[in-house]
């Protein structure tokens, strides 16, 4: 008598893609929409500004227009890469986010209930990344989830 095993295996339903609009988070977003095809998954597209206001109290209006400025690029970059997966037929979601990239991106991650977390990397040398940092490695050490990094 032959028994049915049920599978498993989760399929993804949400992917969230961290982008700053160079070649490595692009690699990033169309591996990601490449799973999301197979799997039926959405894929949001996020993207985090940061700035910090360091100005005199006389000066927050400068502030407030530079911050707004920083918004619109980001929304450009979202739009940019999301324009060149919209032919994918995969939905997408973008999102701005605020605060260090690593750090946004997996709050987000943590109350959107994502699968998977994908994200591009330079492929810097050890010396660079500790002076520098990367966003990848700070997703990969305080994220909950899986992280797919991509080079």
């Amino acid at each position: 008598m032959a028994r049915r095993v049920r599978s498993r295996i989760k399929l993804l339903e949400r992917i969230l893609v961290a982008v700053d609009g160079s070649e490595p988070s692009r690699r990033a977003l169309h591996h990601a929409v490449n799973i999301a095809k197979t799997m039926g998954a959405r894929v949001t597209i996020a993207h985090s500004v940061v700035w910090e206001p360091l100005a005199p109290s006389r000066q927050r209006r400068a502030m407030r227009q530079l911050a707004e400025e920083f918004d619109e690029r980001g929304e450009t970059i979202l739009k940019k890469m999301s324009a060149e997966v919209a032919h994918s037929g995969v939905e997408v979601e973008l999102v701005l986010l605020h605060g260090p990239a690593g750090e946004a991106v997996t709050k987000l991650a943590a109350a959107g209930n994502y699968d998977l977390v994908v994200v591009g990397v330079r492929g810097r040398s050890l010396a660079s990344r500790l002076l520098l940092g990367s966003v990848a490695d700070r997703i990969i050490r305080i994220c909950n989830g899986p992280v797919l990094v991509v080079h």
